[in-house]
């Protein structure tokens, strides 16, 4: 009797640890840390684990041009690296060039007891006017509101943005679009002359 109840004891003890070492892990998906659902599913993780707050932006570049980085900042937070996730090489800081027809995704999360996420990203479309615009987000404190978005400075009579939010208001998806111009052709109608 005494045996058996030993070995069900151990057998609990090593699936406690196994299954206590596999929620450790990075999700399958992230593997080489190239997925853009990794950044915001390892973002939201670590806020959940440390009851604190998270944001994610993925830029979809659609412009027709590539768009260059020329500004990041975090005013309050940090960004999600390989140190989160313990087994996969990931940065979810964002990229200096983003060619036309690519997205990437950055995710922020509170660095310190009860506070906020704060930044921004200052973007120029490398076409014929190096259009320039900012994407800024604000997560405010724990359980004080939901998070803020924006996009701001990009001329709409070019570009085409469309704004989704969703994983509870704590992923942005931007896509920059461009608009393609109406062409109006003129018709020359001829008179007919009736004898």
């Amino acid at each position: 009797m005494f045996y058996r109840l030993f070995k069900i004891t151990v057998a609990v003890v090593l699936a406690i640890a196994f299954l206590s070492e596999l929620s450790q892990a990075a999700p399958p998906f992230c593997q080489n840390g190239t997925s853009l659902t990794c950044c915001p599913l390892l973002a939201h993780r670590i806020a959940s684990e440390h009851h604190s707050r998270c944001a994610s932006i993925v830029l979809n570049n659609k412009s027709g041009y590539n768009i260059r980085l020329v500004v990041s900042r975090l005013e309050d937070g940090r960004w999600v690296t390989s140190d989160d996730s313990g087994d996969i090489d990931i940065d979810c800081s964002p990229r200096t060039d983003l060619a036309n027809g690519e997205s990437e995704v950055f995710s922020s999360v509170t660095s310190h007891f009860l506070g906020g996420i704060s930044g921004y990203v200052t973007l120029i479309i490398n076409d014929n006017v190096s259009t320039t615009f900012a994407i800024d987000w604000k997560a405010p404190s724990i359980g004080l509101g939901s998070n803020e978005y924006n996009v701001d400075r990009l001329p709409t009579e070019d570009y085409d943005v469309a704004l989704q939010h969703g994983f509870d208001d704590t992923v942005f998806e931007v896509t920059v679009t461009l608009v393609t111009p109406v062409v109006v052709t003129p018709v020359v109608v001829t008179p007919v002359v009736v004898p």
